[in-house]
């Protein structure tokens, strides 16, 4: 991003004058260790414009004590975008330098994290199809081009890294073709449906589906995990998306399904269009159910954190922490374990991009001063 942009960013936020889109993508900047250096040359030339009197009305051991206190909010909601919280403080330009030089301190004289193992390096674009015949084809391979052709069926890999299907026979005959595409700890996957639909396959996810999908009455797939759906319309023959707590019925739209076998619910977030969730419950754009083997509910969704990993982030807004690290060890495919059972109830909020490697995950959650990690080979430690 260019220094002028980012300059106009920090100024516009310094008034308190950006709107929703300008403050996430604010966020996004913050979040980026190559705009480091350029935040800290902005925090520097608005300390110098604070005056000896302003130094002298605030000092330095007080303004440690509220940049405590604001990077620990109350009821255990911790803020952890750093940098954001700094130029909060330097909304009243008093505190800029103090809080600047705390935090410098701060990573100084304590290594965040007790590492024992190597780099652990972010998820990638890879899975599993298996066809009907049996065969397996390991889609992390760097192979492009036709990958199968049967039953009338050809099924291609394109430059992308997308499955494409498409019909070489103008009739099929024959019984129905099964395939299952299924990712991986730390795998996700693009899919192309012959019907038109396209699913963002999530880490350790599957999902089920006929090669004849457009020719079917009800264009049926099973789904483990999660994925999100853009469905081709089509209001002859609806698309039905099976798991084992709940059934959702579209005809054409863009919504987010998560139902993993260690969550305790399944949710179903609706972006566009509109979906019908077993039979009784009809979802609006903005809203989600939430269900499980006893009963279903409807409530306003967080649409941006829902669907923040196929967007390539990771978006916390306070969420508790057993479920942030659930998240992370399926991207990261590593085993989380927890010193006392309080500290999964923890509340964090927070962004950050999925491309980082998990040790920049790890720091943004330590620099709250609530938690604390050990990694060990592929084993996460958390404690306080």
């Amino acid at each position: 991003m260019q220094k002028e942009r980012l300059n106009y960013l920090h100024s516009m936020y310094l008034k308190g004058q950006l709107n929703d889109s300008e403050l996430q993508e604010l966020s996004l900047a913050l979040a980026d260790d190559e705009n480091e250096l350029i935040f800290k040359e902005f925090m520097n030339d608005s300390w110098y414009k604070i005056t000896d009197q302003d130094r002298k009305d605030l000092p330095s051991k007080k303004a440690a004590e509220i940049f405590t206190k604001i990077i620990t909010a109350p009821e255990q909601t911790i803020k952890l975008w750093s940098y954001s919280l700094i130029l909060k403080i330097a909304s009243v330009l008093l505190i800029l330098s103090f809080s600047v030089l705390f935090l410098q301190k701060l990573r100084q004289t304590n290594s965040l994290l007790d590492y024992k193992s190597e780099v652990i390096a972010p998820g990638k674009n890879a899975g599993t199809l298996t066809l009907a015949s049996g065969k397996r084809i390991s889609l992390s391979d760097p192979i492009r081009g036709e990958l199968a052709n049967e039953s009338g069926v050809k099924i291609t890999r394109t430059k992308e890294g997308k499955l494409v299907y498409e019909f070489t026979a103008q009739e099929v005959t024959h019984k129905d073709q099964i395939n299952t595409l299924s990712t991986g700890m730390g795998e996700v996957y693009e899919l192309h449906l012959p019907d038109g639909t396209t699913v963002w396959l999530n880490s350790a996810s599957s999902l089920t589906y006929s090669v004849f999908l457009n020719r079917q009455k009800q264009r049926k797939v099973i789904l483990e995990g999660e994925a999100y759906f853009e469905v081709a319309k089509d209001r002859s023959r609806p698309f039905i998306v099976q798991s084992v707590a709940q059934k959702v019925t579209v005809l054409g739209t863009h919504f987010n399904v998560k139902c993993y076998k260690d969550e305790p619910n399944t949710i179903t977030t609706l972006l566009e269009g509109s979906v019908k969730v077993n039979e009784n419950v009809i979802l609006n754009p903005g809203q989600q159910a939430i269900s499980n083997s006893k009963n279903i509910s409807v409530r306003d969704a967080d649409v941006e954190s829902q669907v923040a990993w196929k967007n390539g982030d990771f978006i916390f807004r306070g969420e508790n922490l057993e479920n942030i690290m659930r998240e992370v060890s399926r991207w990261y495919n590593v085993e989380i374990t927890y010193k006392s059972e309080d500290l999964k109830q923890i509340r964090l909020e927070g962004i950050i991009s999925r491309s980082r490697n998990i040790d920049a995950v790890l720091e943004l959650l330590e620099s709250t001063g609530s938690l604390k990690f050990n990694i060990e080979h592929r084993k996460i430690e958390v404690y306080k």
